[in-house]
């Protein structure tokens, strides 16, 4: 009990009041099976009111207070997991709180699957570990059973089975409002199945995962067709080998392979495996095909188990075509026809131009190649055709190839014989060139080493009884120094002006005048010229052979001639001497000094 000061606004004054709390709650609710997923309705009251009137109240679930709900009705409308709990309701008024009334709601479920199979489920055709399983939830708890194609599986004791059950009593968990639940596994025992291996026709079955009823509802199932899943095989095409003719179109090959799951295709060529030509089984090549179109082409069969290939071939027929060279063989001509073409079955004609007859003779069939030889009669230059057909047709323009009646000796040597002629000749010009090329070098440097040192700076000038040519000549290169003269090699000098003829018991003494050094002006002087007329020589002859001389030293002395020319001389020497020249009288004249050489034998003159 307790009291209340309460201000009366109509009487405008203060009442003293006596509050009562509420009585005793009830608390029912409705339905009485509460099944998972249903409604329900929860309903508190009092009968004693209490001072003042009661008219809220508190609900509790478990031991969590509910602050959302102040009425003495709770409806809930959806039922889980959680409903499955203790409420609690009590009145309150301004006196306190009144008794509370407290009731125990046990939610039931039906069967119902937590995890069902799968509308298909595949197994590799030799895979060694295979099961499927299902869970159902229902409270209270149910059984499960399994079938293959709606029957139950056959566990027949002392029989292997080819099968093994697995079942697992799970408790309810909350955050999931799963209730109580049974997780069965169908398990494929591979020891007990012929071959150790899945059939691939007759193991593709259907298996159901089936539950019994319950109290608040029927039983469960839930059926999956199990397919045995292998990669491509036994790959087909409708046509291995695709003929067509070079610019038409090809007819379409189909591709085919039995798969599960069932099979996707492309096509490759076998050129390119990198490039897909069609996606596909059918290949369409639905253009104007060339040669460089055909070959193999590849069919891919594949699914998420393997792949697998076929080959087709697309056999570009065309017509032949040609190519010709010539060769020589034992002395004769021979032509060479290739052909290329498809059919390879080809037949060889060979023509001459502008001649309406075939040949015949001497002709070689080789496959594709054509052996023509050539007689060696023939002379005159004629051009051979060689055509080429196969059952596609002719070659239209045919090959051909020239052929000269009389070639140069050069030209018949074959290519690699030329070149190693041409390089040795090419060497031995070169050999000449360097063989010549060095004897003018050392040439020259004997003929600069042989030149006469300046007598004015090589020559005693005291020595007067001393010739000048002893000090033009080299004691050393008398034959060379002989040999460069100009009429080294004569066997009669030209125009011999001054002819001595010797006793041949005698040789030659000549008196020999001692020149000035100025006369020789420092360089050799070969010869001096005189004229014609006073070349000429008067020659008498004795019983000794004295020396006649020339008429010009008994006569006054010409006009100085200075022209320099060649004199000659032709000697016959003897091992006695002639008698000495008197003393001749010295006019002005010029003088040359000669050097002769016999065999190693000097004569100053």
């Amino acid at each position: 009990m307790k009291f209340i000061l309460w201000y009366d606004h109509i009487l405008k004054n203060f009442l003293l009041l006596i509050a009562d709390p509420p009585g005793p709650a009830t608390l029912v609710y409705e339905p009485r099976r509460v099944v998972k997923n249903g409604a329900v309705t929860l309903s508190c009251s009092v009968e004693d009111v209490g001072r003042p009137e009661s008219t809220a109240f508190r609900w509790k679930r478990g031991n969590h207070i509910v602050p959302d709900v102040t009425s003495g009705n709770w409806s809930i409308e959806l039922v889980t997991l959680e409903s499955e709990s203790n409420f609690t309701c009590y009145a309150v008024n301004e006196g306190g709180d009144g008794q509370p009334a407290t009731t125990y709601i046990d939610v039931l479920a039906p069967p119902a699957f937590i995890e069902r199979l799968p509308p298909y489920y595949g197994a590799l055709i030799n895979a060694q570990h295979i099961s499927i399983s299902c869970r159902v939830e229902c409270s209270p708890r149910c059984s499960i059973n399994w079938l293959k194609n709606g029957r139950p599986i056959d566990f027949r004791p002392g029989v292997p089975s080819r099968y093994i059950i697995k079942n697992t009593e799970m408790e309810a968990e909350p955050r999931s409002n799963d209730f109580e639940s049974t997780h069965s596994v169908l398990i494929w025992n591979m020891t007990a199945w012929p071959g150790g291996q899945l059939d691939p026709i007759y193991d593709n079955v259907n298996y159901t995962c089936q539950s019994t009823g319950n109290s608040v509802g029927v039983g469960v199932k839930s059926t999956t067709f199990f397919g045995i899943e292998y990669p491509p095989d036994n790959l087909t095409v409708s046509n291995r080998v695709v003929n067509v003719i070079e610019g038409n179109v090809p007819e379409k090959v189909v591709c085919n392979a039995k798969a599960y799951p069932e099979a996707s295709y492309h096509w490759k060529r076998e050129t390119e495996p990198s490039s897909i030509v069609m996606k596909g089984n059918a290949l369409i090549l639905n253009y104007a095909i060339a040669k460089k179109d055909g070959g193999n082409y590849i069919c891919e069969a594949y699914n998420r188990h393997g792949n697998n290939t076929i080959k087709t071939y697309v056999n570009v027929m065309y017509k032949p075509e040609c190519d010709i060279f010539k060769s020589e063989v034992d002395g004769k001509v021979v032509l060479y026809c290739n052909a290329h073409a498809n059919p390879s079955e080809v037949d060889f004609t060979w023509k001459i131009k502008n001649e309406n007859e075939s040949i015949s003779e001497n002709v070689e069939k080789k496959g594709l190649q054509s052996i023509l030889t050539l007689e060696t009669r023939v002379e005159n230059f004629r051009t051979y055709l060689c055509y080429v057909n196969n059952s596609v047709g002719m070659l239209t323009i045919p090959c051909e190839v020239d052929v000269s009646g009389s070639t140069a000796w050069w030209r018949a040597l074959e290519q690699e014989k030329m070149l190693i002629l041409l390089a040795i000749i090419i060497s031995a010009i070169l050999m000449v060139l360097i063989i010549c090329v060095v004897i003018i070098i050392v040439c020259r440097r004997k003929r600069h080493s042989n030149k006469c040192p300046n007598p004015s700076s090589t020559t005693d000038k005291s020595n007067l009884n001393s010739s000048p040519s002893d000090a033009l000549l080299s004691p050393d290169n008398d034959k060379a120094f002989y040999e460069n003269l100009p009429f080294h090699g004569l066997q009669k000098p030209p125009n011999a002006a001054l002819h001595h003829k010797l006793n041949s018991h005698s040789t030659l003494d000549m008196q020999r005048p001692n020149l000035p050094h100025s006369l020789t002006n420092g360089r050799q002087i070969s010869s001096l010229k005189k004229p014609k007329s006073q070349r000429s020589l008067k020659h008498s002859s004795s019983r000794d052979e004295s020396l006649l001389l020339p008429s010009y030293l008994n006569t006054p002395p010409p006009p100085p001639y200075h022209n320099g020319s060649i004199v000659y001389a032709d000697l016959a020497l003897s091992r006695h001497r002639v008698k000495s020249l008197q003393s001749i009288p010295m006019y002005h004249m010029e003088y040359t000094a000669i050097k002769f050489h016999d065999v190693g034998k000097e004569i100053d003159v």
